[in-house]
């Protein structure tokens, strides 16, 4: 039994083979079944078995679980958004006023734009760079930070995988109340509605792919589970998450989160990926599932 506070059940090792991972796999067959069943599934469906199992692994299993989970969950909004937009229709004018309205910028000849529009004409390769390494370690930096904990602070680690599936669950929320198209689909294709099977789009980072001359990011963006979820910015809100539980293990260390979460919100603008309503709403997401897994876990000690 762990000695870390939570449900009791997940500590048990009939849950594991009965419950939980039962239910990954089952997801994997779903998967399967509708021809669906992408690599990147299979490699994180597989590395959680291996945790679940592997003796000299299985001290892992506990506080890596809402990491996997949060995969799981992301990947399966593929296979339910087309279906939640055809009932709430994606928004894409609404925002980009209401953009327009809080934070519009006059140009030279009078007319009033986005600051993601801004950058479409304002660019420069050393930022195209500094963005793309941002979210690059987006990917990377949690997983860096998850596994130094796991050494190092595992209450801590729990917490914040627990804070991050939060997150992620609140987020969902959002994005199936409020489908949202991004600020590049503004760009390229105006205000019409957009079609339900529109894959990525990389924007602006297409051209760090034509500089390195690999399609990175085109990759990556084709496989985006949820085109329309601009709002909230998670590229937002997952570094501040991050930050926030840096500040209690990593001492000086943290202020790299700190720092990686500024470039990263600047970044979701001058991509064109997000608009500064959506960082914000991202900002709101981290700071409320921070909150409300530090009131869970407070309880649980009590």
């Amino acid at each position: 039994m762990s000695d870390e506070p939570g449900a009791a059940w997940i500590d048990r090792e009939a849950s594991w083979r009965l419950v939980i991972a039962p239910a990954f796999v089952a997801y994997a067959g779903l998967l399967a079944l509708l021809g669906e069943l992408k690599v990147d599934a299979v490699v994180v469906i597989g590395a959680f078995l291996v945790i679940a199992f592997a003796p000299r692994v299985k001290v892992a299993r506990k506080p890596l679980l809402p990491f996997f989970a949060f995969g799981v969950i992301y990947d399966s909004m593929r296979l339910y958004m087309p279906t939640m937009h055809r009932l709430i229709p994606v928004n894409v004018e609404s925002l980009y006023r209401a953009e327009l309205a809080l934070f519009g910028i006059r140009t030279a000849d009078g007319r009033l734009i986005t600051p993601p529009e801004l950058f479409i004409t304002h660019t420069h390769v050393v930022v195209d760079v500094v963005a793309a390494v941002a979210y690059f370690l987006f990917t990377f930096l949690p997983w860096a930070m998850a596994i130094y904990l796991l050494f190092k602070n595992r209450p801590v680690l729990t917490r914040y995988g627990w804070a991050w599936l939060a997150a992620t669950a609140i987020a969902i929320v959002i994005y199936i109340l409020y489908p949202a198209a991004p600020p590049w689909y503004v760009e390229q294709h105006g205000f019409a509605p957009p079609p339900l099977d529109l894959p990525g789009n990389p924007a602006r980072l297409a051209a760090v792919d034509e500089l390195l001359g690999v399609p990175y990011f085109a990759t990556i963006y084709s496989r985006n589970a949820n085109v329309f979820g601009a709002m909230p910015s998670m590229h937002a809100g997952f570094p501040l998450l991050a930050f926030l539980y840096a500040r209690l293990a990593l001492g000086r260390w943290r202020y790299l989160f700190l720092v990686h979460g500024m470039i990263t919100c600047f970044s979701a603008i001058y991509l064109r990926h997000h608009y500064i309503l959506d960082v914000i709403a991202g900002v709101f997401v981290a700071l409320a599932a921070f909150q409300l897994t530090e009131r869970a876990f407070r309880r649980l000690q009590r």
